[in-house]
């Protein structure tokens, strides 16, 4: 009986644990519903985002649904509409305008651009038919034109049609890239509507591509560059790129590999350097490969192999075009026949993912992973042992990276500095990690020399990091309403075909960015899109938050502080009284966006306020900035005016000898043979003879006679060569080093004169008095003895060896050597002046420069100041100088030769 009620006992005792154990199931089970409905809620409200907008797009028409795609809804709230056009057109007005200061001067930009107008020039003379060679370009024998004829087609095809309307091509030549500007926003406002299609972003994005001097740099009035042409058919093709995985059948994706083709063509038609344009894409083409199968998207791999048959096209594309003639045979990297061998390993790997992963043979992600991980690597070592030259020569032949004493003369190849990289992007280099980081090497490595191999590694562990960067943005996911700020940011992986083009697109043209400036205009889009992504993604992430009312006001008090600070100070100088007058007003400003946020309900009006002084900040420099700019290597009214009467007193098949930037000048504008000159013939070769020749000390006569000169008739030479390119020469010229201050000199820009009945006083300084500046006297006695000294302290002096005059109208010249003092220090004081009349002063001085020993012997020395109408120093047996012409920027001679010459 006790058993049985033991046994009673001890099953109630089991079914009372089991009714606890079940009711802790239970509610398990309802936490665990719970927390399922809250995600399914999120995910349907996600959904209903996107069931909300294919709803919408079947209520309108076909053609209307594609034009949405482009350009944006039309059926929208009318103010809103009217406040978005009237944006665009401000922002495009702003555009036009900093592309359009350069106007007020005469010619061209650069010297190359002298040079693509003889080309085009020669063209219209034969009929629109762009010639084999220029014949004014080099000498003795006229350099074949390597550029694309699509650099010429540029500005001939619309002066075909604009000629009727009494358009000059000389006009169309110094107006397209202003053209090509509005288009590379177009094209940025195209690629950034696949992120997202809110008004507000794109307006953001298209901002910062026409506010960007980077873009302006290349894309301005005055400035004729491949470069600058090249971005919107680079654009076109990651947008026919992007379409093409977004198409649902077989025929719209030929249609996008075709159309992706020819852009791509055209960016190499209009550019030598597009190689890059093509590893862009074709670096694309291979992680959008390596994504699909790696994450097991058969549809995706699928389509991938669209993207082979553009890039067979293209190559079949150029190189028709190089077989006509439309672009130059060996001008450009990745059109020869070893291409061959990238397309078939890239279809090799191509086709053994798809046959993988449709067979099911690597079933995991990790496998896939490892797998392409092998291939990747093992392509890689073949393509280093089949074809080695290839990726060297994209980046050594586009002059990435600095190689010898020729090209490190040449700006445009130097690495940036951080001055430069602000004056072109501005606060847009601080609008992503990505942005910041490609700032890095200016700032840290500017002292360590671009030939180095210890520079080349640091940027690239630098571009390493930077690639790292573009991670997070693959979990930056924007569900959106296409209105202003409507949107609703979530962190979720998803990496489509938008981000990685963009990334590839980013990573790529900031590698060039960091080795050269000559690609400032090419980062600039990319740039605009993920800095304007940033701002825009931040904002709609911090709205919903609680803190997101305080934290707009105070980043704006942060923001509008640093900014309009900056703005005061570099107008009236630092001061503390102006940083606490602008934050004071920052904070007044900061405080109503708070209160009139509590009042409205409404927290996006910090971010407005934000972006518009952003955005003001930008504009402000771009505009101080543009205003500034003034052509390249000195050009200016009073060498146009040499060339002018060269071009009307020589006889037309004269040859001219000049430094190479200024050739393309002589070609363009005088129309004559120039023996070197800044595109067709900048041979290294003329050009380090040349600089040896001018800081010779010799009238060697071998350097003329030489057969790469082969005796021309004209010499052209420019104060500029010695006040602000002699550093450059002496590179060129392959002079030691160690005898550099031999050559060296100091120009001395402040002036004091005095007279008296026995002698008058010229006093040169290099500084304002009191700051450690170099004072040069010299007396001039009635006797006509002259004393030139250096004052280096009170009682102390330092005698010139010589003190030279020279007439900067005549060229006329005097050479008195020291006789007051037993000691010199070795220099020469050189001391120009005009016939025209000064009031102040009885002798009108223009200009003073101590010369070291070497410099003031050289030939370029001799050429500016000791060679006249009446006299000249430089003389041999061989050949003499005649000063024909001279203004205050030029000197033209005439070379005459000896009769047994």
């Amino acid at each position: 009986m006790v058993n049985l009620e033991e046994d009673l006992e001890k099953k109630l005792k089991e079914l009372e644990s089991r009714r606890k154990t079940l009711a802790l199931g239970e509610l398990e089970f309802k936490e665990g519903e719970k927390i399922l409905d809250q995600e399914e809620k999120s995910i349907r409200k996600e959904m209903s985002l996107q069931e909300k907008e294919v709803a919408e797009n079947k209520k309108i028409g076909q053609m209307e649904q594609k034009w949405n795609s482009l350009f944006g809804a039309v059926r929208e709230n009318p103010a809103a509409a009217a406040f978005y056009v009237i944006a665009v057109v401000a922002i495009i007005l702003m555009a036009i305008y900093l592309r359009t200061t350069m106007l007020k001067f005469w010619g061209f930009y650069e010297p190359d651009d002298f040079y693509h107008f003889s080309v085009i020039r020669a063209a219209l003379n034969n009929g629109f038919i762009i010639p084999e060679n220029l014949s004014i370009s080099g000498w003795p024998v006229s350099t074949i034109i390597t550029e694309p004829h699509g650099l010429y087609w540029v500005t001939l095809l619309p002066y075909f049609f604009l000629r009727f309307a009494g358009i000059s091509y000389y006009n169309v030549m110094r107006y397209i890239s202003v053209v090509f500007g509005l288009l590379d926003i177009l094209g940025a406002y195209l690629l950034a509507r696949f992120i997202s299609k809110d008004k507000f972003f794109l307006l953001l994005v298209i901002a910062l591509v026409a506010l960007s001097s980077g873009d302006a740099a290349r894309t301005s009035a005055l400035i004729y560059r491949g470069d600058g042409f090249v971005t919107i058919f680079l654009i076109l093709s990651l947008v026919s790129f992007i379409y093409l995985f977004k198409s649902k059948t077989t025929k719209e994706r030929i249609l996008f590999a075709l159309a992706a083709a020819i852009s791509l063509s055209l960016a190499n038609f209009v550019w030598n350097g597009a190689p890059f344009v093509t590893l862009i894409f074709l670096l694309s083409s291979l992680i959008m490969m390596l994504y699909s199968f790696v994450g097991g998207k058969v549809e995706s791999l699928k389509t991938s192999g669209y993207l082979i048959l553009s890039l067979l096209v293209w190559y079949l594309l150029v190189n028709l075009m190089m077989f006509t003639g439309q672009i130059h045979p060996g001008s450009q990297v990745l059109t020869s026949s070893s291409f061959i061998l990238v397309l078939a390993m890239f279809s090799i790997g191509w086709l053994v993912s798809y046959y993988l992963i449709t067979n099911d043979f690597l079933k995991t992600t990790s496998s896939r992973s490892a797998f392409a991980f092998f291939i990747a690597l093992l392509s890689f070592v073949a393509l280093y042992v089949f074809v080695p030259n290839t990726v060297n020569n994209i980046i050594i032949n586009n002059g990435v990276i600095v190689t010898n004493s020729f090209s490190a003369t040449i700006q445009e190849l130097t690495p940036p500095t951080y001055n430069f990289l602000f004056a072109s992007f501005g606060y847009m280099l601080y609008s992503s990690p990505m942005s910041i980081l490609m700032t890095m090497p200016a700032v840290l490595f500017q002292n360590v020399s671009p030939q180095s191999f210890m520079r080349t590694a640091l940027d690239m562990i630098i571009w390493f990091f930077m690639i790292l960067c573009f991670i997070p943005y693959f979990f930056m996911k924007v569900y959106d309403t296409k209105g202003f700020l409507g949107g609703n940011a979530r962190v979720r992986f998803g990496a489509d075909v938008t981000m990685i083009v963009l990334s590839v697109y980013f990573a790529t043209t900031g590698f060039l960015q960091i080795y050269a400036i000559r690609f400032n205009s090419l980062v600039a889009v990319p740039l605009a899109i993920f800095g304007a992504y940033t701002i825009y993604w931040l904002i709609l992430y911090v709205k919903n938050l609680e803190i997101s009312r305080l934290a707009g006001p105070v980043a704006l008090f942060a923001v509008s502080t640093i900014l309009l600070y900056s703005i005061v100070s570099s107008t009236y100088g630092n001061s503390p009284e102006m940083l606490i007058l602008i934050a004071a007003l920052s904070g007044i400003f900061a405080y109503g966006a708070y209160k009139l946020e509590g009042l409205y309900g409404n927290r996006m009006l910090s971010s407005f306020a934000i972006v518009a002084i952003l955005l003001f900040t930008v504009s402000y420099f771009d505009i101080i900035s543009s205003s500034a700019v003034y052509p390249a290597d000195s050009m200016n009214p009073s060498l146009y005016s040499a060339m002018g009467w060269l071009k009307n007193n020589s006889a037309t098949n004269s040859v001219v000898l000049t430094l190479w930037p200024d050739g393309s000048v002589v070609e363009g504008v005088a129309n004559r043979t120039s023996v070197m000159d800044s595109v067709g013939s900048q041979n290294a070769q003329k050009s380090d003879i040349f600089a040896a020749w001018l800081f010779n000390s010799s009238s060697d006569p071998g350097f003329i006679a030489n057969k790469l000169i082969s005796n021309p008739n004209y010499l052209v030479v420019r104060y500029v060569w010695l006040l602000g390119e002699s550093v450059g020469i002496f590179q060129e010229s392959g002079l030691n080093t160690s005898t550099e201050a031999q050559y060296a000199f100091a120009p001395l820009l402040r002036f004091n004169e005095t007279a008296n009945a026995t002698q008058e006083t010229l006093i040169f300084s290099n500084g304002q008095p009191g700051t450690g500046a170099i004072n040069a006297v010299t007396e001039i006695r009635r006797n006509n003895s002259v004393i030139s000294y250096l004052e280096e302290g009170p009682g102390r002096i330092s005698p010139f060896s010589y003190i030279a005059f020279s007439n900067m109208n005549t060229g006329n010249y005097s050479i008195v050597p020291q006789t007051a003092f037993n000691v010199t220090n070795h220099q020469t004081l050189l001391i120009q002046y005009s016939d025209v009349p000064n009031p102040n002063f009885p002798l009108n001085v223009t200009s003073a420069i101590i010369l070291a020993p070497g410099i003031a012997q050289s030939n370029m020395v001799k050429f500016l100041y000791f060679c006249g109408i009446s006299s000249c120093i430089w003389n041999n047996n061989y050949a003499s100088l005649k000063l024909v012409y001279a203004n205050t920027d030029t000197k033209i001679f005439r070379i005459v030769y000896n009769s047994t010459s």
